[in-house]
């Protein structure tokens, strides 16, 4: 018979599988993580962790309700079937938000290091985060209704020259851009030298041929009214420009103020660096889970909360 150690890694396991039915997530995985589980039957008010704590769990759960709060922002609830706080171990950020139970429930603790460490042995994992999360900030934009957001993503000064970037000057751009400056010297070569530079005299010039790549706004200034409800987002130079504003046309007026000078890069060509660099992983989806927490802090929500689930 098997003994009690055994029957929790096989209950463990069972639930791993159960959750991550339709991924590509493995019995190798399941099989690593299974032995540091801890099983936790959490209360209504039980923190899981507080904003600004450095990560030291992911948690699984199939169902309950967690709150997610930080000072002057609007709450998110999350209802259902989620993994809490796995971004944060992933890239080794910080907590952005405190993590409240509002039911009790059953939760599945993974030690925030053996689920790295698993996230930086398979590149699906890298790849599965940051396709997500683009389209998460994607369907945030997309509620936009009466907010006026402004995006300015340059940490600091750039005075481009009136002729075509060389590339030194195009990984100086990279560097003092929000997405991509904390990656190494050798992603940002590969980008920079992967990069095509285009100037577009409208905005809808640069939806229409820019459909498959992904742009960093040199200058000039984007602003997309999203359609029927009046809300806007000003994006300004050092952005990379959100993809569910300037993909989805049908949702959005764009006007723009000045010529639009950007760098275009290829999304296989962004996948293929990040696979190469971890450095650019962190720098971009911590760049990406920012830019979601921006976005979720300046939602309107007329109920007092911005329910997920």
């Amino acid at each position: 018979m098997l003994d009690d150690e055994n029957l929790r890694n096989l209950s463990r396991s069972l639930f791993l599988s159960a959750f991550s039915v339709g991924t590509r997530v493995g019995q190798w995985q399941i099989d690593r993580l299974a032995p540091t589980l801890e099983e936790r039957q959490v209360s209504p008010g039980t923190v899981l962790f507080r904003e600004g704590d450095i990560p030291d769990f992911a948690y699984f759960m199939e169902g309950g309700e967690v709150e997610l709060t930080r000072a002057g922002t609007t709450p998110l609830v999350m209802k259902g079937k989620w993994i809490i706080g796995v971004m944060e171990c992933n890239i080794e950020l910080r907590r952005l938000r405190t993590a409240t139970m509002r039911s009790k429930t059953r939760l599945i603790a993974a030690p925030a290091g053996v689920w790295r460490g698993i996230f930086e042995d398979d590149f699906w994992f890298v790849r599965n985060a940051f396709l997500g999360t683009s389209r998460a900030v994607a369907a945030l934009y997309a509620r936009l209704t009466t907010e006026h957001l402004v995006a300015k993503h340059f940490t600091g000064v750039l005075d481009l020259p009136e002729e075509p970037l060389d590339l030194v000057e195009r990984l100086l751009a990279l560097s003092v851009s929000n997405y991509t400056r904390m990656a190494g010297m050798q992603a940002l070569t590969a980008l920079a030298e992967s990069a095509t530079e285009t100037r577009y005299p409208t905005g809808r010039a640069l939806a229409a041929a820019g459909i498959g790549l992904g742009h960093m706004l040199l200058s000039g200034t984007l602003v997309g009214r999203r359609i029927g409800h009046g809300g806007t987002v000003t994006i300004g130079p050092g952005s990379f420009l959100p993809q569910g504003v300037l993909y989805h046309p049908e949702n959005w007026e764009l006007e723009n103020e000045g010529e639009l000078r950007v760098l275009s890069f290829r999304p296989e060509t962004m996948l293929d660096e990040l696979e190469e660099h971890q450095d650019l992983v962190r720098s971009v989806l911590g760049t990406l889970w920012r830019e979601r927490e921006w976005l979720l802090e300046h939602l309107v929500a007329p109920e007092g909360k911005i329910v997920l689930g």
